[in-house]
């Protein structure tokens, strides 16, 4: 199993490098999802990853690329 965080490497090793993941799938045109409302905004999803799990706006970056919505950051 791959993870995004090297335990084997220090949490500034890991906060310097980013998150270890796979390339972005290529996602085929799709017709517009219609998305859920949350907090008052259009997403495509309500589900998102808490903050304590993104250690700095590379992390961010790279779950955005992947079609996380809502990425928190603490």
């Amino acid at each position: 199993m791959d993870c995004a965080y090297d335990l084997a490497a220090t949490y500034a090793e890991n906060f310097e490098r980013g998150p270890r993941l796979s390339p972005p799938p290529d996602i085929p045109a799709t017709p517009a999802n219609e998305g859920v409302e949350f907090l008052g905004q259009r997403v495509n999803s309500r589900l998102g990853i808490a903050a304590g799990l993104l250690l700095n706006a590379k992390w961010i970056e790279g779950y955005a690329a992947r079609g996380w919505d809502l990425l928190s950051y603490k």
